[in-house]
């Protein structure tokens, strides 16, 4: 066995059979010994440039809800035009509404709810009380009841229609009331009058 110097002051140990290793069999040797020790990559190494790369901005989420305001009725008033603080780009926004929105509603402020928190699709829920814009000019029709144990009032607006199958009677605010029926049968134990400016049979 013979020892060579490497440069640098180094030896690489070369084994020679036999006396007979040719000057390439030991050049391999020597650039084997030299090359330096592969090292594995770990798992925090593969993640390091990931980590430094610079992260994107958070999206802010929307609010649960805001007050805007109704501009306009488009479509024929059936797509609410709005607008409200922190929307997205300027001008009036298309929205969508759960209410009955009306044309005296333009102008007030509406309550706002954003369909999965994104601020491109509002929804309206309701029209703010003691907002510009309400009361309405013209209340909408409602339905009173009034019972004090002794009598039962029933008022509406405009029509009330009492009706069962074929049966109906309708009472209309304009003084008319109309009584249908397949049959019709009135019986009276006293007077059964019909009184009217003129009545008419068929």
């Amino acid at each position: 066995m013979k020892v060579l110097p490497r440069s640098g002051g180094t030896c690489d140990r070369i084994v020679r059979q036999s006396g007979r290793s040719s000057a390439r069999e030991i050049e391999h040797m020597k650039r084997d010994t030299l090359a330096p020790a592969k090292v594995q990559a770990t798992d925090d190494d593969l993640l390091a440039p990931l980590l430094r790369a610079p992260r994107a901005a958070p999206i802010a989420a929307a609010p649960a809800a805001l007050v805007g305001r109704l501009l306009a009725l488009g479509d024929g008033g059936t797509t609410p035009l709005v607008t409200f603080p922190g929307q997205l780009q300027p001008g009036a926004v298309p929205a969508r509404c759960v209410v009955d929105l009306r044309p005296a509603h333009v102008g007030a402020d509406v309550l706002l709810v954003f369909d999965g928190g994104d601020l491109a699709r509002p929804l309206v829920t309701g029209v703010v009380r003691g907002g510009t814009g309400w009361p309405l000019d013209e209340q909408p029709g409602r339905v009173k009841v009034d019972v004090d144990g002794e009598r039962l009032t029933i008022a509406a607006t405009h029509e009330l229609v009492l009706r069962c199958g074929k049966a109906a009677l309708t009472l209309r605010s304009d003084g008319r009331i109309e009584l249908r029926g397949a049959d019709i049968l009135t019986d009276a134990t006293g007077a059964n009058r019909i009184r009217g400016g003129s009545v008419q049979l068929n």
